[in-house]
Order: C-alpha cells, then sequence, then structure tokens
C-alpha cells in the first residue's frame, strides 16, 4: 500500500460446523497507520451480510453475526486510508462463538494481514530570476527551489539543472531564505556546477520542506530567448502523485542592441558613404580645436 492511498480488505467468517452457530461475534480493531472510512456486504453470491455494521461497532464491542449454517459465511468489504507513511501496517480481524458454543480450532479464529507501506512524496520544483529580459553579455540570477508537500518524507531525490544553450553557469550557493534545508555554509554545502547540471541528490526532506539555491549564470547568447530548465526526480522506491511538478522552465528574452545608424532609411553604399565624410569631418574638426588651443 502507498502512504496517504486507500486500501479495500475482504472479512470473511465461515462456519466449517457440524453445528449452525447464531451470535458469533466478528471483531475488527482499529490499528495504527490505517483509519476505516467505510464498511460494506460484499457481493458474493451466498454472502449472510444484509446490512453492513457501523465502524464503531466493529471496532469496538464486536458485530453480531446472524445464524450460519455449515458452510455459510457472513463477508463484509472494509475500507481505509493509509495513514502511515513507512514501514508496514497490519489488520486484525477475529470472531469469537458465543457461549454455549464449542469451537474446536481456533488458530483460524483471529486473521492479519501486513503490507509493506510505499513512502509518498509530492515533489515540485520552481526556477525564476525575477526578470523577463537579461541583456546579452550580461549576467541573473536564478532562484531554484524544490518543495516536499508529503505525506512521506523523502531521501536522495535528484535535482537536475542541465547546461543549456545561450547560459553559462558561473556559481552556485544556498539560499538564505529561512528553514532551507540547504544552510549557506556546510554541512551540506551547496552542489558544484558540475554536480548540479548532472544531477544532485537531496538530503532529507520532512513534509513541507524545502531546498533552495541561487544559481548565478553569464548570457553569452546575444539575441532571441534563453530557456533554462530545473527538474526533481523521486528516489527510487517513492511513489509522486504529481509528476507534472518535478520539471520548471524559466525563459528571459534578450533585447537587441541597435547603433544610432540603424534608425536610418540608408542602403549598404549610403551608409559606406556617410562613414567615408563623417570621420574626415570629426577629424578636422578635433585639428581645429587643437589649433585653437594653441593660439589661445
Amino acid at each position: 500500500v502507498w502512504a496517504g492511498g486507500t486500501t479495500t480488505y475482504t472479512v470473511r467468517v465461515t462456519n466449517a460446523g457440524p453445528s449452525p452457530v447464531t451470535g458469533a461475534v466478528l471483531t475488527d480493531p482499529a490499528v495504527a497507520g490505517l483509519t476505516k472510512t467505510g464498511v460494506a456486504c460484499s457481493s458474493a453470491a451466498g454472502n449472510l451480510c444484509t446490512a453492513a455494521p457501523d465502524i464503531a461497532d466493529l471496532e469496538g464491542a464486536g458485530v453480531t453475526l446472524p445464524t450460519l449454517a455449515k458452510d455459510a459465511f457472513y463477508e463484509i468489504e472494509v475500507a481505509v486510508t493509509v495513514d502511515a507513511t513507512s514501514g508496514t501496517v497490519t489488520n486484525t480481524a477475529t470472531v469469537a462463538p458465543p457461549p454455549g458454543t464449542t469451537d474446536p480450532d481456533l488458530d483460524d479464529n483471529t486473521a492479519d494481514d501486513t503490507d509493506d507501506v510505499g513512502p509518498v512524496a509530492d515533489l515540485s520544483v520552481t526556477k525564476d530570476d525575477g526578470r523577463t529580459s537579461v541583456p546579452a553579455g550580461g549576467t541573473t540570477t536564478y532562484t531554484v527551489r524544490v518543495t516536499n508537500a508529503g505525506p512521506s518524507p523523502v531521501t536522495g531525490a535528484v535535482l537536475t539543472d542541465p547546461a543549456v544553450a545561450g547560459l553559462t553557469k558561473t556559481g552556485v550557493a544556498c539560499s538564505s531564505k529561512a528553514g532551507n534545508v540547504c544552510p549557506p555554509t556546510p554541512p551540506p554545502a551547496a552542489p558544484t556546477i558540475a554536480e548540479l547540471e548532472s544531477g544532485f541528490a537531496l538530503p532529507t526532506l520532512a513534509k513541507d520542506a524545502f531546498y533552495e539555491l541561487e544559481v548565478t549564470a553569464k548570457v553569452d547568447a546575444t539575441s532571441g530567448t534563453v530557456t533554462n530548465t530545473a527538474m526533481v526526480v523521486p528516489p527510487e522506491g517513492t511513489a509522486d502523485p504529481n509528476a507534472a511538478g518535478e520539471v520548471v522552465h524559466d525563459t528571459d528574452t534578450i533585447p537587441e542592441i541597435h547603433s544610432w545608424l540603424d534608425g536610418l532609411p540608408l542602403t549598404g553604399s549610403q551608409t559606406a558613404l556617410l562613414v567615408a565624410v563623417a570621420f574626415p569631418l570629426l577629424a578636422l574638426g578635433l585639428g581645429l580645436r587643437r589649433i585653437a588651443r594653441r593660439r589661445g
């Protein structure tokens, strides 16, 4: 069974005889790690259960069963929620004969069902540099956060922030956010750039805990957009009910850089002519300034 999930137990009481029995008492007590949510008579052919018992009766003093002839049975289905987040859960049912009735084999009057509890961790990752555009040749810092919504704690989830075209990571540090499982100083230290780009195993994240990094990058692209991605994967043996939250992207636009000539409606030859004329005039102006200073 999975932590936070559900399961249904089928409980059957059978009378192997030789005498019929009336008033046997069935109990299915409350146990740690499981919460009963419903009881119903099963649809099995021949079932003598016609009205399902209450959970309180089943867990308390017990349910008094109707007359069971030889080989007759009484069967119910008990739905439960798995509250345990790890380990095992064991559910037990017991039937006791009424006073005055002898049961020659009491060994089968109690039955147990034990299941391993598979951990479930609803992991999510966010990534944001707080802007929608970045300048070519500039830098930006992404905040990357992994959160475990539970219900189980998780150890060894893998966070990856792969290398992408147009960006070069220059540093990785734990953020100073209160409660961050990645503290600014070791242990544990922030991953290296190489570790983060290939995949880094996170420390234990309890329910609602988070791990947050600040990743600095240089913008190598000169136009278009740059998209940075982060993803988190649960460790083997841990289920994630919401895999859609495990990958996130942050995309920024790189503004185009225009020179003062870009807005002029000039052909290529006209631009060349303008440059050819402008530079000598500029040089002449500088020369005249020097002469004027000497005379002054």
